[in-house]
């Protein structure tokens, strides 16, 4: 009986041990990214760990938008810049990047 308590608890803990790791693990990822750790401890460690994934999912998707934005923007300018360079005009540019 001492045994199986003794297993009960060792599994108990490496659970804790492993929820601990994940909840470790998003505050690192939410660090990587310039935003700062909550200090509510009124919440139980499953909710901060979803909490966390879904926060650095949401900013991982903000920072996609931008790249996408940011690569457009940069398409554009060179395709005017090119097209300024070889004469052509802004309504040729539009005709061209279409």
């Amino acid at each position: 009986m001492i045994r199986e308590n003794a297993n009960t608890i060792n599994t108990i803990n490496a659970k804790d041990n492993e929820k601990s790791q994940k909840v470790n693990w998003w505050i690192n990822e939410l660090d990587s990214l310039g935003m700062k750790k909550s200090n509510s401890n009124d919440k139980k460690e499953s909710t901060k760990s979803q909490e966390l994934e879904d926060l650095t999912d949401d900013i991982k998707q903000k920072f996609i938008y931008d790249y996408k934005i940011f690569s457009r923007s940069l398409k554009y300018l060179y395709e005017s810049l090119l097209c300024k360079t070889l004469g052509f005009s802004s309504r040729s540019h539009n005709s061209v990047s279409k």
